[in-house]
């Protein structure tokens, strides 16, 4: 039950970002949260733990404070 449970909040995390068009929008280049935050109208601080959590599951690349897509992402969710 647990498996499933995590499952569920890493896809979400996915499904959420593909809503806001976060990896359509690195396609263009790498932006900073604060950038990212503003296109989605969200607030920051929030927003970059979103990002970071999109890094921890393999999806944004962060390097100097600017997010990026991998690899996978642009080629399966944009």
């Amino acid at each position: 039950v647990l498996e499933l449970i995590e499952a569920f909040r890493r896809s979400k995390v996915m499904f959420v970002a593909v809503q806001f068009g976060i990896f359509d929008e690195l396609l263009s280049g790498p932006r900073t949260a604060f950038e990212l935050s503003r296109n989605m109208g969200a607030v920051e601080d929030p927003a970059e733990r979103f990002l970071d959590a999109c890094v921890s599951l393999g999806l944004l690349r962060k390097e100097g404070g600017h997010y990026s897509n991998t690899e996978m992402a642009a080629r399966y969710l944009t």
